[in-house]
């Protein structure tokens, strides 16, 4: 794997002497995609996103499944995550490839002719367990947030109001993901100002054409009192 130290002293040259060795040392891939043995995922077909409240990273900045540091996950190479980060964030591959960590989290049963894996990735103001399908070369053809995402810290919604990041979890059963994301709004005046909790409900489903469908199944917003830091039921 090439280290970021190596970008700063070789520049552009560096990058792209990065990706060609890269590229050789994954000849044994598929015809246009990755080669992704098992032993690169520590868990495998997990059904929940909340595996990952137990993971823990050390201060090198290495992940394992939790705090005994036993069991680390395996960490993307430049090429992996050229190809996997790259299509499940969106952003640009540059910044990927430099400033984003990614981890093997689990390997899940075929869907058809498809394989869902999921990864663990991570940079400034980002956090997230993506499920990413892949076809049958490894090819990304579809991708979905189970826990986590893009997160600058809280944002004012009306001048008075805080709107904190989303907090989104999922359950896995075979080619169908149930998620939902509570977007909780806080006064900042004052802890014992109610708060505001919307709940959103959604049904994913993995199509027999690598297309992941999804779609609202419910909606609920309550409010809450804040006190001592937990929220607590008007």
């Amino acid at each position: 794997m090439c280290k970021q130290s190596g970008y700063k002293y070789f520049g552009v040259f560096g990058l792209i002497l990065c990706w060609v060795m890269q590229s050789c040392s994954h000849k044994g891939a598929p015809a246009g995609g990755l080669e992704l043995a098992d032993s690169l995922f520590v868990l495998k077909d997990i059904k929940s996103s909340l595996v990952s409240k137990q993971f823990f990273y050390d201060e090198k900045g290495m992940l394992y499944i939790d705090s005994t540091e036993k069991q680390p996950f395996k960490k993307l190479d430049f090429f992996q995550r050229s190809k996997l980060v790259v299509f499940a964030t969106g952003f640009d591959s540059a910044y990927v490839v430099s400033s984003m960590n990614a981890f093997f989290i689990s390997k899940q049963q075929k869907i058809g002719n498809y394989t869902p894996i999921i990864l663990s990735v991570d940079a400034d103001d980002y956090a997230a367990l993506i499920y990413v399908l892949l076809d049958e070369s490894n090819n990304p053809v579809a991708h979905f947030i189970l826990h986590g995402g893009p997160c600058a810290g809280p944002e004012y919604d009306d001048g008075t109001t805080l709107e904190y990041c989303p907090e989104k979890e999922s359950l896995i059963n075979d080619d169908v993901i149930s998620s939902y994301v509570l977007h909780i709004y806080i006064r900042e005046d004052s802890t014992m100002a109610p708060a505001r909790i919307d709940s959103i409900s959604y049904n994913s489903k993995v199509l027999p054409k690598g297309i992941i469908d999804t779609r609202q199944t419910d909606s609920i917003s309550y409010r809450r009192n804040i006190r001592d830091g937990e929220f607590r039921d008007l």
